[in-house]
């Protein structure tokens, strides 16, 4: 089942209707579902006098009127008859008040307006209804460009109706025009979904007649759900701008078309400026220039080796008809787009360009003229192409190559510079499309595809396997998404070639890959095992010994070793962040592990140990941060504590709430909101009166860091086990001292770097963290408090300095050669 894509809802129901036919072809056919007496065919006829229309309508005397009106025009057919779900006979209401029509919701119409004067003049009486896909078929219509349902509150089972002809008479991108009521909403959009559907526009508004009551409209298009298949997973490449990767896709001597060229940017003073035709709806004075709307290429069929369509689709009408005139007109399409990493929220990606203006504190021609000051004359629409009117993602981009009919092509993400741009290689003659696969074969040993990209001289290839949870680096509060993005880049700076796998909107390392496996499940109650398992499932088959020399899994479940029993030549190891559920060891000769502290490795050689497995090995490595992102701040201490983590029973944030208000003195809580139970999260909101305790829920890094700079200390009540500690090492490096309890590792990664508090005499056993109380944390911790000030900025900044980045990439890579070498 396809996920509805929505690019744009508004608050403001306008007519979209004049946009609906705006670049409709002569012999396009038109299903008006609902005609009532034929006010929408006279719009689509001005548009396009050439287009066939079959007009369904229930009400007869309504279609009397239709027929009156276009007896002249044979393209124009009429049925009586009511688009339903199935063949049947069906009790309609007809009704008078504002306008006539016909309904299924002569309950909710009664509620809406009791009034007798309305209510006293709805009648009931049978009508015939019939599927479309009958409808047509009797009159011999195979494909369909264009629907509107307007059928007063059935609009739902129309669509239900057409499930029968998604795959026969529904062509890639059928345009659809559905008006609904707020009552059937969230079922027309329900349907919608159900037929793969791209929505564009959601509008609402309130009914003119009926104050209370919203009415609205659905614009979008149908994919058939045959169109669909499984995509190769995008790459990130870096180290060149969008200007030099269009370049690397173009050979000497092919002529090019650049479709929305502005003053031609992208071939500027380059050698391709003379095999290039540049066309934009504006105009400007470069050579080989003709002014031309890219909706309606003057060019005949396969024209250009090459058309280029350079941050142009999020502005266009219609970027499916853009597609499919670049497809017609050249043998291969190079497409970039900003992708969703551009548009932070302050970018405002769809305020108008009245708010734009007012926003920039300038006038709209201002902004125009800035944004364009080669222009010699704007095309008159207000200058609205000027401005973005939609923005991708992965998936409505690739929607869009899908209805226009794109399917040989390569897609990735271009980093550069703080921008990220979807780059698209799309072939559409098949002799090019040959010799671009041969291009690749020739000069990439292993299977993979697309452009290829060089690189220094790669030490080892090693895939790195994060969770299901949260990208890859992570946007807000997150530990072990973290340290793969952490040990990616050290294993990068040693000159190795990493490729990433973890959620969408996770990126590459500067020389490496990204292997996206869906979206990020970072909400409670979700079943762990399930969502690694599914990732798993995308990544089993990519993953190869002739693609990569090791492959070191940071899951929580270890998938990553059913790689290994499917192929024994795969070299694979497992880091583990945290207390095992695993009742058995992957049956395997040898089980490489990697524990991030002394006191994870002494738990998991016990664990296993006592479970009766003797092929587990198990190697301690610290994790580590970059400690260039973290410094000693000259901005004096503030005196208010600090707690970071999860906002988790086991983490204890309502032990650091106990001793700020014991002490009477502030505490700032940065806290994940990934937790295991939601009453104890509400449980620590309400404990937080945004003054004395101030809560900052899924904080971002930055914040973080100014917190943690001005902190009087750090409290690290975890109460878990913990295996490593990095909010410790955070802190430190930032010069804030730790007070902690001995929970775990706490001892071996703090040292002088702060004060741990002997609260429990703790032991590891097979089933988990064994805890003895020895003295009350809270005691404890008050009066380590105390004495904090004792450990100065720098001391805590030397302690952290022991966990660097390029200390834990150094440790993987001695480890990763020793497996490497043992099973040669």
């Amino acid at each position: 089942m396809a996920v509805i894509v929505l690019t744009k809802i508004e608050g403001i129901n306008r007519d979209y209707f004049e946009d609906f036919f705006k670049y409709s072809k002569s012999g396009d056919i038109y299903i008006d579902v609902g005609a009532y007496n034929g006010d929408s065919i006279d719009i689509a006829l001005k548009y396009n006098p050439n287009i066939k229309i079959i007009a369904i309508e229930p009400i007869k005397s309504m279609c009397e009127v239709m027929k009156a009106k276009f007896a002249q025009n044979t393209n124009i057919t009429i049925i009586n008859k009511a688009a339903w779900g199935s063949k049947t006979t069906l009790e309609f209401y007809e009704y008078d008040g504002w306008a006539k029509g016909l309904s299924t919701l002569q309950p909710g119409m009664t509620k809406l307006r009791p009034d007798p004067a309305f209510t006293q003049h709805i009648s009931k009486y049978s009508v015939e209804c019939d599927t479309l896909d009958n409808i047509l078929t009797e009159l011999n219509i195979n494909k369909v460009d264009y629907i509107k349902i307007d059928t007063e509150g059935s609009e739902e089972v129309v669509l239900e109706g057409l499930s029968a002809i998604r795959s026969s008479k529904i062509h890639e991108g059928t345009r659809f025009h559905i008006e609904s009521h707020i009552n059937n909403l969230e079922n027309i959009l329900q349907r919608l979904l159900e037929l793969s559907s791209k929505i564009d526009i959601i509008a609402l508004s309130r009914d003119c007649n009926i104050k209370e009551h919203v009415v609205g409209t659905v614009v979008g298009t149908f994919t058939p759900p045959e169109k669909k298949k499984e995509q190769q997973p995008i790459k990130i490449i870096t180290g060149i701008t969008r200007r030099q990767w269009i370049h690397q896709q173009i050979k000497p001597g092919e002529k090019i078309l650049d479709i929305g060229s502005a003053d031609g940017w992208i071939f500027k003073d380059t050698a391709f400026v003379t095999n290039v035709t540049s066309i934009d709806i504006d105009l400007y004075n470069i050579p080989n220039f003709i002014r031309m709307d890219a909706h309606d290429l003057k060019f005949t069929d396969n024209s250009f080796d090459i058309a280029i369509i350079a941050e142009i689709l999020e502005h266009v009408d219609d970027p499916v008809r853009v597609l499919k005139e670049a497809k017609r007109v050249s043998k291969n399409i190079i497409i970039t787009v900003p992708d969703e990493a551009n548009w932070a929220k302050e970018l405002f990606p769809y305020e108008t360009k009245e708010e734009s203006a007012k926003r920039r504190g300038l006038t709209v021609e201002q902004i125009v003229k800035v944004s364009n000051p080669n222009a010699k004359e704007f095309h008159p629409d207000g200058f609205k192409h000027l401005f973005h009117s939609s923005h991708y993602n992965e998936e409505s981009l690739r929607s869009d190559l899908d209805d226009a009919g794109i399917t040989n092509y390569e897609m990735n993400r271009l980093s550069y510079d703080g921008w990220s741009f979807f780059v698209v290689n799309a072939v559409i003659n098949k002799e090019k499309l040959d010799e671009q696969t041969n291009i690749v074969k020739q000069n990439d040993n292993s299977t993979r595809q697309g452009p290829i990209i060089t690189h220094p001289e790669k030490k080892l290839r090693i895939a790195l396997i994060s969770t299901p949870f949260f990208t890859v680096p992570p946007v807000g509060y997150s530990g072990l998404e973290q340290i793969v993005w952490d040990l990616a880049e050290g294993l990068d700076e040693l000159g190795h070639e990493v490729t990433i796998f973890a959620p969408d909107g996770s990126r590459a390392t500067k020389h490496g890959y990204i292997i996206h496996t869906g979206s990020s499940v970072n909400t409670v109650n979700v079943n762990w095992f399930e969502e690694e398992k599914r990732m798993y499932e995308i990544y089993k088959n990519i993953i190869t010994p002739e693609k990569y020399d090791i492959v070191n899994g940071h899951t929580w479940f270890g998938h990553e070793f059913m790689l290994k029993i499917g192929n024994p030549k795969l070299n694979v190891v497992h880091t583990h962040h945290g207390g095992y559920t695993w009742e058995t060891a992957p049956p395997l000769d040898k089980v490489e592990m990697v524990a991030i502290s002394k006191f994870m490795k002494a738990y998991t050689d016990n664990y296993f140990k006592n479970k009766g497995f003797n092929n587990v090995s198990c190697t301690a490595i610290y994790n580590g941060i970059d400690m260039r992102k973290y410094h000693v701040s000259d901005v004096p201490k503030n005196g208010r504590l600090l707690f970071v983590g999860r906002l988790s029973i086991f983490k204890k944030p309502d032990l650091a709430i106990e001793v700020a208000k014991k002490l009477n003195i502030g505490l700032d809580i940065v806290g994940g909101t990934f937790v295991d139970s939601l009453d104890y999260l509400n449980k620590i909101r309400s404990m937080c009166d945004g003054t004395q305790i101030k809560l900052y829920e899924d904080a971002s890094h930055d914040t973080k860091i100014k917190l943690m700079q001005t902190a009087k200390c750090l409290l690290f009540t975890s109460q878990m086990g913990e295996p490593f500690g990095l909010t410790m090492v955070e802190a430190m490096a930032c010069g804030s001292p730790v007070v902690a309890v001995n929970d775990g590792a706490a001892e071996e990664i703090m040292h002088e770097g702060g004060i741990v508090c002997e609260v429990f005499d703790k032991k590891a056993t097979v089933n988990g963290w064994q805890y003895n109380l020895k003295k009350n944390p809270l005691d404890a911790l008050i009066e380590a408090i105390g004495t904090i000030d004792k450990i100065s900025p720098q001391q805590a900044r030397n302690n952290a300095e022991k966990f660097s980045r390029e200390a834990m990439a150094k440790s993987y890579e001695k480890l990763y050669h020793s497996i490497i070498n043992a099973g040669k």
